[in-house]
């Protein structure tokens, strides 16, 4: 299975929604699907 860690939030929630277990991280502004629980990089 391929795994992404998401940096924009608008394709953090596309890939939640297409393709359910993909995301390994996002950032910490990606605030959608609520409560989403992946690891959460930082960011400036």
């Amino acid at each position: 299975m391929v795994r992404v860690v998401s940096l924009v939030p608008s394709l953090t929630e596309a890939v939640a929604a297409t393709v359910p277990g993909a995301l390994a991280g996002a950032t910490d502004w990606c605030s959608h699907p609520a409560g989403l629980d992946v690891v959460r990089v930082g960011g400036t």
